[in-house]
């Protein structure tokens, strides 16, 4: 089958390999050039050569030196946001024969547009989700939670966080939510990426405030980050083990640094296991009604 994946995260990588081990052809469509540094390198393994998309010219000097291993086999890169129109003219010229949304979980406005694109085209649509993880880190001691990034920096705009040196971990497209916050206290952690870096800056985060590093990140190098930036408040997501959430919250907890939580929105989807099973059942039967 001829397959849309839409996905920079750790799931699109490990899905496209795995995809394309089964025989497909796979399109990987990532939002930023980092996403395609990432990504770039992917070889067929007949040909020894590279499959590239045409529109595709990132450099990867952005890319930091623990880029993971490329995707073998048969893949395109698109890398580069796009709205609804965008998608659907992509899926209409693409002959694709299904589509899976392995966007990242927070990433709610992206995976409705994906939906809604499919939907205005006929494309069968199949929706990754992440594994969460176990309720327990509900019961970490201080632990504060939020709706949203906006929701987050209410709360620390409060009298009772006034002195806590915090460390953001949620992500450059959501910086300007703590643009009226004190700078000098808040530090972000961010892709390493230029994009990124420009948003923090728009945002009034200061030069030597921004950490450029590529996750996830172990329990150690969490650990290391708060102690050097002498951290007393973390703010994350909610983002599963694929997103290093349990490794931020047992460095937290073993530095006894406090924890505001953004909670994961609420979606439907499947599984890794029940994603590929679908995926099987759909070619099985895509096959066998062909005449």
């Amino acid at each position: 089958m001829k397959i849309l994946l839409f996905g920079g995260t750790t799931e699109g990588r490990e899905l496209a390999r795995e995809l394309v081990s089964l025989g497909h052809t796979v399109t990987l469509c990532v939002a930023t050039k980092l996403g395609e540094a990432v990504m770039d390198g992917c070889q067929d393994p007949c040909t020894d050569t590279v499959i590239r998309s045409a529109e595709s010219s990132c450099s990867v000097t952005e890319a930091p030196s623990a880029v993971p291993q490329p995707v073998p086999g048969h893949i395109e890169i698109l890398a580069g946001r796009k709205d609804g129109a965008q998608m659907e003219a992509l899926i209409r010229s693409g002959s694709f024969d299904l589509c899976v949304d392995a966007t990242h979980p927070y990433a709610v406005l992206a995976s409705r547009t994906i939906s809604e694109a499919c939907g205005h085209t006929g494309l069968p649509y199949m929706r990754y989700v992440r594994e969460e993880s176990p309720d327990r880190w509900k019961d970490l001691p201080g632990l504060i939670t939020a709706e949203s990034a906006k929701d987050a920096a209410d709360i620390l705009s409060g009298r009772a966080f006034g002195r806590d040196r915090i460390l953001l971990t949620t992500g450059a497209k959501e910086a300007e939510a703590y643009a009226d916050l004190d700078m000098s206290r808040l530090f972000i952690r961010i892709l390493p990426s230029e994009e990124s870096r420009r948003a923090c800056l728009r945002a009034g985060f200061p030069e030597d405030h921004i950490v450029s590093a590529m996750g996830p990140f172990s329990e150690e190098e969490n650990l290391r980050l708060m102690r050097q930036l002498q951290i007393t408040l973390l703010v994350t997501k909610e983002s599963g083990r694929a997103g290093g959430f349990p490794e931020k919250l047992a460095a937290a907890r073993r530095l006894g640094v406090r924890v505001l939580v953004i909670r994961r929105p609420s979606e439907t989807g499947m599984g890794k296991e029940e994603l590929m099973g679908a995926i099987h059942d759909y070619n099985t039967d895509r096959n066998r009604l062909r005449p």
